[in-house]
């Protein structure tokens, strides 16, 4: 895939891959002949694939369980204990500004972590 990381065989000079995170971006690599036509669907399946429907429920084990969290473990979901849920709550400006102030890298980031999955789940195939 196009927007995979490197793996442990390649070297540690080698240019980073490009990240594919918008249709624009996809077309033109496509149109440029950077990537093929499976990578462009499968980049494309990445930005356009809808979210889960997001809900809540208790777990057994007493935590809040959300599902539907973009990111999130899609079989387990995400689950956080009432300590774990107040603390975010108390730091939710804090959070936010950190997330404003690393938007670019954070975004960056999960394009390459969705990238590579994609890549491990179709090797694993």
């Amino acid at each position: 895939m196009a927007t995979a990381t490197k793996s442990a065989d390649q070297s540690m000079s080698a240019p980073p891959k490009k990240v594919y995170d918008t249709q624009e971006k996809i077309l033109a690599a496509l149109a440029a002949k950077e990537i093929t036509t499976e990578e462009a669907s499968d980049c494309l399946d990445a930005i356009t694939k809808p979210a889960a429907a997001f809900s809540m429920k208790v777990s057994e084990k007493g935590c809040v369980t959300f599902r539907g969290v973009p990111g999130a473990n899609v079989q387990y979901g995400l689950s956080l204990r009432k300590e774990s849920l107040k603390h975010l709550f108390t730091n939710r400006v804090k959070i936010e500004q950190f997330v404003k102030d690393n938007e670019k890298e954070i975004d960056k980031r999960s394009a390459e972590s969705r990238a590579a999955a994609k890549a491990a789940k179709a090797a694993a195939k």
